[in-house]
């Protein structure tokens, strides 16, 4: 007997959960262009990545349950709208103030459309942890797609600064066109105004575990996404960009991977293993600076996926089991919030530390962090241990 087809509203939502991630790494790998050919210091870059994270916490502060009101189509289209715009400017860029523009754009979009699609990839999927693999996998493709892609491009395409930022877009008016398409769903009566979401039934110490489970996945976007190309090219010593953007992008595979094939059954458990591999992929990275290995940057990357997706499919699930369709979005837009206010602000202190200290007593300083943050993610899932 086959089984039916996934519905269209599934694939799309998945597109624009891919997206979110896309939109967020997708200067990775030109940050180290931006240094060499416009002057730019690794102060600079960092706070191009920290200006993103930044402005999707304002708008998941005050717009996170926007969704449960207006409807999941209309919040991705508003969300797609805003990135495209914030990715045009990055495709026309010639300084500083334009990128800083672009990503405020991106943020808002990416802040707009998160929540929305991955809340409608959990009413689509067929059960709750499909919908988080399908989550986890998605955020994937996208982030994949950032790194190893336009690693090819800045290194072997004309235009690098601005091509890899012109493929996204097409992208991203290709999702919008889908959206359009998709049937409206019902929205909470009422009419909105700008507040918290609503927190009851999910229990705040469950919550809590989520969202540092959450916020240590986040955080290993800022070690690849913001600083790994640097990384890669300055204290590893690896030239090229195809090769580090396909030793990063090993980051996603694992994730993805991960997140398909090893579904999370009990969300405690999945904090452990992440936890685990998230101190070991920071290890790992230390010793690719001391001994200037690529093997061991890449099996840092790698580890890093891992800890990742076993992080982000338990949050998702703990937050999922106590949500409802009239607040689902707004409790994961919550958690999220989270998530991107640390890694922004982990950004823009390492950012800081590298210029003051030097890249490398930065990238410690924030490996020492991330062993912190998922030893609290052990002790929050540990005091939710089963009587």
């Amino acid at each position: 007997m086959r089984s039916s087809p996934l519905p269209m509203r599934l694939w799309v939502a998945s597109g624009v959960v891919a997206h979110t991630l896309w939109t967020s790494a997708a200067p990775a790998m030109t940050y180290p262009l931006y240094i060499r050919e416009w002057g730019l210091s690794t102060t600079h870059t960092t706070l191009v990545f920290a200006v993103y994270p930044a402005v999707v916490v304002l708008v998941m502060l005050f717009a996170g349950d926007l969704a449960d009101h207006v409807g999941r189509r209309k919040a991705m289209l508003w969300g797609l709208a805003a990135s495209g715009a914030g990715v045009a400017l990055f495709a026309v860029a010639t300084g500083l103030d334009t990128l800083i523009a672009g990503r405020v754009l991106m943020g808002i979009g990416v802040g707009l459309s998160a929540g929305p699609s991955a809340a409608a990839v959990a009413e689509s999927a067929p059960d709750r942890r499909t919908g988080a693999a399908i989550t986890v996998a998605a955020q994937a493709v996208g982030l994949i797609a950032a790194l190893a892609i336009d690693g090819v491009m800045v290194e072997y395409a004309p235009f690098p600064l601005h091509l890899p930022f012109v493929v996204l877009l097409t992208v991203i008016a290709l999702l919008f066109a889908l959206a359009l398409r998709l049937e409206t769903t019902r929205a909470r009566p009422g009419r909105w105004r700008p507040h918290l979401p609503d927190l009851s039934g999910i229990g705040g110490a469950g919550l809590g575990v989520a969202t540092i489970a959450l916020v240590t996945a986040y955080a290993h976007g800022v070690m690849v996404a913001a600083l790994g190309a640097q990384i890669a090219g300055s204290l590893v010593g690896s030239t090229s960009s195809t090769v580090n953007g396909l030793a990063l992008a090993l980051f996603p595979l694992a994730f993805g991977l991960v997140g398909l094939w090893l579904r999370v059954r009990d969300p405690r458990r999945g904090i452990y293993g992440g936890a685990l591999s998230t101190a070991t992929a920071m290890a790992l990275l230390t010793a690719s600076i001391l001994t200037r290995e690529l093997a061991f940057f890449v099996a840092a990357t790698f580890v890093s996926g891992v800890g990742y997706a076993l992080l982000v499919a338990a949050g998702f699930q703990i937050i999922d089991a106590g949500s409802t369709a009239t607040n689902r979005a707004g409790r994961i837009s919550f958690a999220l919030l989270f998530a991107y206010l640390v890694s922004g602000a982990l950004a823009l202190a390492l950012g800081w530390f590298a210029t003051l200290t030097g890249l490398s007593i930065s990238v410690f300083i924030g490996a020492g962090l991330m062993a912190a943050l998922a030893a609290a993610s052990v002790a929050g899932a540990w005091r939710q241990r089963p009587a």
